[in-house]
């Protein structure tokens, strides 16, 4: 059984015996013991915070459309129809005003402009809505119901 300070140097990959060998992913705890538990936490969190690769994939397309088409346009003059459509909800009033002005604009620049693909690169970049941001269309947090007179009246 190993000593406090032994567990202690374990953990923090400090060894002060260079004859004992250093904690790694191919070495074996005895089940049950704290460098056990503390591998296995280890191991959870890592298999929890992989992305998957299709996951991944999207992302760095998502970044790519962002990167190439919305920020030339942003930094062309239209930065706030760019931040509504990437801010505020799918579907709600101001992000469809934005996408439809953008829309004109692009079909305007760019001779080639299909709108199939605008509305699929608008729907990669766009956030989805909540089940608040569908009834309140500014996407603002709702907020909290509230009694003419106080918290008194809420009996």
């Amino acid at each position: 059984m190993a000593t406090l300070e032994e567990r202690i140097n374990n953990l923090a990959g400090d060894m002060t015996n260079s004859s004992q060998s250093s904690v790694s992913d191919e070495m074996k705890f005895e089940p049950g013991s704290i460098e056990y538990n503390i591998e296995q936490i280890r191991k959870n969190m890592e298999a929890e915070t992989q992305i998957s690769p299709e996951r991944q994939a999207f992302i760095n397309a998502r970044q790519e459309i962002i990167n190439e088409i919305l920020m030339p346009l942003a930094d062309a003059g239209y930065k706030e129809l760019v931040d509504t459509i990437l801010t505020k909800p799918l579907e709600s009033d101001a992000h469809n005003q934005a996408s439809a002005m953008l829309a004109k604009v692009m079909q305007q620049e760019d001779p080639e402009f299909e709108m199939q693909d605008f509305d699929m690169m608008i729907k990669s970049v766009s956030k989805e809505p909540r089940p608040a941001d569908l009834i309140n269309p500014e996407g603002l947090p709702d907020a909290p119901p509230q009694a003419p007179e106080g918290i008194s009246g809420l009996r």
